[in-house]
């Protein structure tokens, strides 16, 4: 987890409460432990991570290393019944850290094979949309 997912939480939470916007993640009888920012500053910390299991970044890394950082720390369960809650916010996060465009552009031109050619004919699933093309070494794809 960089610095900058770190502050994250910093950023979102101005009020200085555990929880980022004043309202509890659950139904009010009791007060949420983990804070939308907190799932956030998680998620965002996991994709600059080079694990590629979430369960095992969790449980590894967060709930071993950084349980300072995130006091109310839930456990594995409760944390992914919370995930959907702050997908809204994190696209919205996510959007606000776009920069302006420049004018230059990068585009991706590894190809891409969907099937092996005997089997062209069996797929018809996007059969009015997809087609075959070429890549810039000449190679056919579908």
């Amino acid at each position: 987890m960089t610095a900058a997912s770190m502050t994250s939480v910093k950023r979102l939470n101005r009020s200085g409460n555990a929880n980022c916007w004043g309202t509890d993640c659950n139904d009010g009888s009791e007060r949420a432990a983990c804070a939308p920012c907190e799932i956030m500053t998680i998620l965002i910390g996991f994709h600059q991570s080079c694990y590629r299991n979430f369960k095992a970044y969790y449980q590894e890394l967060v709930q071993g290393r950084f349980q300072a950082a995130f006091p109310g720390l839930v456990s594995y369960g409760r944390f992914i019944e919370w995930m959907p809650s702050a997908l809204l916010p994190l696209c919205a996060y996510v959007r606000s850290c776009f920069g302006s465009c420049s004018g230059i552009s990068f585009m991706d031109s590894t190809s891409l094979k969907v099937c092996h050619n005997r089997r062209i004919p069996q797929h018809k699933v996007f059969q009015n949309i997809a087609a075959r093309g070429k890549t810039g070494r000449g190679l056919v794809l579908w």
